[in-house]
């Protein structure tokens, strides 16, 4: 129980966050155009940051072993997403195949796991990240366009989030770290994510009228990216030896709520940008119940097996 109140209330805390950013869009305050500019800030400079600050750590053998279950638990539970993604929507529909596939993990599970593990479990958690962006820079990619020759490995590797990783982990087996100084400016811009961040969240949802979320749709793709999804990496995982704390950052993980990427990538290669938008604002609204509740259905599922 004391679990679930730690995430319950820093999802609430996120939500306060949210809403600022719906006033600040509202009043004016933040532009269209400055929103963009501020995703572009998270994903370019503020997400590397913040995995290279979280690999300033000693290199110890079991975290090393540690991260490496991390990955296969990842890629079993991405897997698990994209397999349902395909059974559960219709070929045509690219965005809903693509909201179920990719959570927003940076910009939502973050702050959510750093808040109850501590920064270590971020360490564990970039497994995931990583492998959801490699997917999302390929086959994502190739839902988006329905070209194979859109689909670059280059990219997924070159995206700041796996430079980052690629930079955080030469930092993590290496004897040299950064110097105290630059490790306080890493970790002060590191720091701005989960406002930043959440204000950005705040500005997609305040940018939807509220009318068109009534649309069965919309609530169906974010049952399935909340609920069913997670419940299915959640049966799966209890198969598979492994720590509950490594289980438990995946598990939250694959229920956070449908990611700015889709968006993104949406509007970039002009696929229903305002449905993708729908789905990110709608599935981080209703993630403030989902969460806790797959967190608490985890935990049970621990204890019993």
């Amino acid at each position: 129980m004391e679990l679930i109140g730690l995430i319950s209330r820093q999802i609430f805390l996120m939500m306060l966050l949210i809403i600022v950013g719906i006033v600040a869009y509202k009043q004016k305050w933040i532009t269209d155009e400055g929103s963009k500019q501020m995703s572009a800030l998270l994903v370019n400079i503020v997400t590397p940051f913040i995995i290279i600050s979280v690999y300033q750590t000693p290199f110890v053998l079991e975290r090393s072993i540690n991260l490496g279950i991390s990955f296969g638990l990842s890629v079993v539970a991405v897997g698990v997403s994209i397999l349902l993604s395909r059974v559960l929507i219709d070929s045509h529909h690219d965005v809903e195949r693509f909201a179920l596939f990719f959570p927003n993990t940076g910009f939502f599970g973050i702050p959510v796991i750093a808040a109850v593990f501590g920064s270590e479990a971020v360490f564990y958690l970039m497994g995931f990240n990583i492998t959801v962006t490699l997917v999302a820079f390929t086959y994502g990619i190739y839902l988006y366009t329905h070209k194979k020759s859109a689909m670059s490995v280059k990219r997924a590797i070159l995206n700041p989030g796996t430079i980052g990783f690629l930079l955080g982990i030469l930092l993590f087996i290496s004897p040299v770290k950064l110097p105290p100084l630059a490790l306080s400016f890493v970790t002060s811009v590191a720091s701005i994510n989960t406002p930043l961040a959440m204000i950005v969240l705040g500005t997609y949802i305040a940018h939807v009228p509220l009318a068109t979320f009534l649309n069965r749709d919309l609530f169906k793709v974010s049952f399935y990216r909340l609920v069913v999804i997670p419940l299915a990496v959640i049966a799966v995982l209890a198969f598979i030896p492994a720590s509950d704390t490594l289980k438990m950052i995946v598990v939250i993980a694959s229920s956070a709520p449908v990611g700015m990427l889709t968006a993104i990538l949406a509007q970039k290669h002009d696929r229903r940008t305002g449905q993708a938008s729908k789905l990110v604002s709608l599935s981080t609204v209703f993630s403030a119940v989902t969460i806790p509740l797959m967190v608490a259905i985890q935990t049970l599922v621990s204890t019993l097996i």
